[in-house]
């Protein structure tokens, strides 16, 4: 089957807080993933709904991400949580969605899972928000074995020895810092939410 099957009680708990915070009930049994991400969406439209001041233009914000997400091998509810935190942190709608493209494929090409791509979407919309400095989050995100160094370096035409200088000093803006990385995240990692959601389908067909 393409849908995944997951149980209600599984889902329950690892979106526990984005469903308390939407709002979602929960009635346990089997559900398909279409039916479940459905589910999160109709509770998510009337919080979205305030957000964007329309319902027509939440119904579409709403599907675009589920768009996404179905080209992911990450979860629905994960982009709704995440970008409800950020909106509501003070960034801009259509900026959130900037970051899931290239911040799923960074982290599908460590084989990372939900958690892993919510810490990085949260990490890039809070270093846009200068809720943190640009050495912390480019550090957190070297820690996880993305070189991002490396890649701002090439991304800026400097060497990695110079970026580094230039973000411990403080010069390096946050803003252009997030784009620069989700720049190279496509460049580098473009495909690899492609390839690991083929990898986990020939899994699953082997072990049917």
């Amino acid at each position: 089957m393409n849908a995944r099957i997951i149980t209600r009680a599984r889902y329950a708990t690892f979106t526990l807080a984005a469903l308390l915070l939407l709002g979602a009930s929960s009635a346990f049994g089997q559900e398909t993933q279409s039916e479940i991400d459905d589910n999160v969406f109709n509770d998510a439209l009337p919080v979205f709904t305030r957000h964007l001041k329309s319902e027509p233009a939440a119904r579409q914000y709403l599907t675009e991400m589920r768009g996404m997400a179905d080209a992911s091998p990450f979860y629905f509810v994960v982009f709704v949580d995440t970008a409800h935190r950020l909106i509501v942190a003070g960034l801009q709608p259509s900026v959130v969605l900037q970051s899931y493209v290239p911040c799923g494929e960074a982290t599908a090409t460590l084989r990372g899972d939900d958690a892993d791509f919510k810490s990085l979407v949260l990490l890039i919309g809070n270093l846009r928000l200068d809720k943190y400095q640009v050495s912390t989050v480019m550090d957190i995100i070297e820690a996880k074995y993305i070189p991002s160094y490396q890649l701002l370096s090439e991304a800026i035409g400097k060497s990695a020895y110079e970026t580094k200088r230039i973000v411990r000093s403080g010069r390096a803006k946050s803003d252009g810092t997030a784009n620069a990385l989700l720049y190279m995240f496509n460049r580098k990692y473009g495909g690899a939410m492609r390839d690991l959601m083929i990898e986990r389908a020939r899994k699953g067909r082997a072990t049917n």
